[in-house]
């Protein structure tokens, strides 16, 4: 079970080809030591950056800017565009913050 996740894109007004009723934002991420994919809530106001460390586990008072997780993302094809340009930079990131676990 992925405990941390990095995020990849974040878009606050939620994806533009979702029901405009009902529209949430929403947060495309990887996760630090599975690599899963995921599409998450934020919480209301969070702020969030493409590279950010978030947590994502099951503990909820730990979850200082998701709400949930809302759905595994089966493949890059399921991003956005920038998420999936994002993804190759933030796996470097993952590996050279934790050299010692992938080298």
């Amino acid at each position: 079970m992925e405990e941390y996740a990095y995020v990849l894109d974040y878009l606050p007004q939620g994806r533009p080809d979702a029901n405009h009723s009902r529209r949430e934002p929403v947060c495309y991420a990887v996760g630090e030591s599975e690599f899963k994919l995921f599409e998450l809530v934020p919480k209301a106001g969070a702020n969030l950056m493409s590279g950010d460390r978030i947590y994502i586990g099951k503990d909820s008072s730990k979850r200082a800017e998701i709400d949930h997780v809302k759905r595994r993302v089966g493949s890059i094809d399921d991003m956005t565009s920038f998420a999936a340009g994002e993804l190759e930079p933030v796996v470097e990131c993952i590996v050279k913050n934790n050299q010692d676990r992938f080298i």
